[in-house]
């Protein structure tokens, strides 16, 4: 799909090339485009996941607790901020996979 993408892209600044060479034609023809498609493909699907991931962060910060059954005793502790992060025991840590 990319590559017809890329050939649309080629085809239609050829075209933009062609107007240019007339003259009283150069103030209303457009620019070229710029696109690499592959890299706006990538970069939009990276923005998507980005966003996703934010949201279902948000919504087990809310709530963390029963998030994890690897390690429920643990997990809501570093999500939740409370304790904070740097006050959780090392007992605590030692023990966070137990159920």
């Amino acid at each position: 799909m990319t590559k017809v993408w890329d050939w649309l892209i080629e085809k239609y600044n050829e075209c933009i090339a062609k107007l240019n060479e007339y003259e009283f034609l150069k103030e209303w023809v457009p620019d070229p485009i710029k696109l690499d498609i592959n890299e706006y493909i990538v970069a939009e699907t990276t923005s998507q996941f980005h966003g996703l991931m934010c949201r279902r962060e948000a919504e087990i910060r809310a709530a963390p607790q029963g998030k994890s059954k690897e390690m429920p005793r643990m997990f809501h502790k570093c999500f939740s901020g409370d304790p904070e992060y740097n006050k959780i025991t090392l007992e605590e840590y030692a023990n966070f996979r137990k159920k």
